[in-house]
């Protein structure tokens, strides 16, 4: 018993690892009631949850460390009415210190765009090893790649970006695979901030808001 409540306290741990902001939909006719979320829901808290939303609220951490408090405030996560926001290497008042990344590979499909793929694979090299799967280029796109320490994978024949993706996945080992196109260029610590949503057990996928 002592082993099973051990792991159902540590999915709750990466709450206090990160700050929680509200949603900006989220409204509050008195301090018991939330109305938000999606699809739009209607919550009743009791007195605790008050408290512990208040705290929230006014400085952006979970400071209760307790089973029922992660469960009500994971709860107000999983409906949207709160969001976790990952700073980049963690914070000097991060409960259970910096978050850790899981283990990540970078997958970049091609297709004519030797131009802007030095600075894709350069973004995604900062998370993890990049595979630039070429897909038939009639340019110097794996030329481009090479160039940018990444390993290439050469398409006969053009298949299309899904095709390309599903033939880099199936190359590269990780916890994590993170998908980029040749002419997205990520902003500073954006790949890092989305993998540190991995720390939460829950989570299958995650990606910018688009």
């Amino acid at each position: 018993m002592g082993g099973a409540a051990s792991a159902a306290a540590a999915d709750y741990r990466w709450l206090r690892s990160c700050r929680l902001v509200a949603d900006p939909d989220l409204r509050r006719p008195s301090p018991e009631i939330l109305v938000g979320g999606a699809p739009v829901r209607v919550l009743k808290l009791r007195s605790r949850a008050v408290r512990i939303l208040d705290e929230i609220l006014d400085g952006g951490r979970m400071r209760a460390s307790d089973r029922s408090a992660g469960k009500m405030v994971l709860g107000m996560v999983r409906a949207g009415m709160l969001h976790p926001v990952f700073e980049p290497g963690g914070g000097a008042d991060d409960a259970e210190g910096p978050t850790p990344l899981p283990a990540a590979a970078v997958v970049i499909p091609v297709y004519n765009q030797a131009s802007s793929l030095l600075a894709a694979a350069a973004a995604g090299s900062s998370v993890g090893p990049v595979v630039v799967v070429d897909d038939a280029s009639t340019d110097r796109s794996a030329e481009a790649a090479e160039r940018a320490g990444a390993a290439v994978i050469r398409r006969r024949r053009q298949g299309g970006p899904a095709a390309a993706r599903n033939d880099g996945a199936a190359a590269v080992d990780g916890e994590v695979i993170v998908f980029l196109d040749a002419d997205c260029i990520p902003e500073p610590d954006c790949l890092q901030g989305l993998l540190a949503h991995f720390a939460d057990p829950g989570l299958g996928a995650a990606a910018p808001r688009v």
